[in-house]
């Protein structure tokens, strides 16, 4: 399914709840994630280091996988930090678009009642079209 299909559904009436805590609840997904990456990535990390302080220079074997894991470390929490970045691009993507299919879907929210704000909002919504 394309990215810009994922929301059509939702153009002609605004997220409700439920729409809205499920994308809170995938931001939180992908912070879990990236800590569990993290946490790895040092697990490894530590686990060489230690591991090449411990072992006599004379065990190849073992000091190559201490080796592995040391550089390996790095290499996972750069994986995870890429993937992290690609979902919150995604995300923000997705907002995009759906907001410039409806771009005016804010001025209805409970916060924006006073006419004032809505022709705040509504002339940063056109300024920032002109800059796109």
């Amino acid at each position: 399914m394309a990215n810009a299909e994922r929301y059509q559904k939702f153009e002609d009436k605004e997220l409700i709840l439920r729409d809205q805590l499920a994308i809170d609840r995938t931001k939180l997904s992908g912070d879990r994630t990236l800590l569990s990456f993290a946490r790895t990535a040092l697990t490894l990390f530590i686990t060489g280091i230690t591991a090449l302080h411990l072992l006599n220079p004379s065990e190849i074997l073992l000091r190559t996988l201490a080796w592995i894991f040391t550089l390996g470390g790095p290499l996972v929490f750069y994986i995870g930090l890429r993937q992290y970045r690609r979902l919150i691009q995604e995300m923000t993507r997705e907002k995009d678009t759906l907001l410039k299919t409806k771009k005016l879907s804010l001025l209805n929210l409970p916060w924006m009642q006073s006419t004032y704000k809505r022709k705040q909002v509504a002339a940063l919504l056109d300024e920032s079209e002109a800059i796109h």
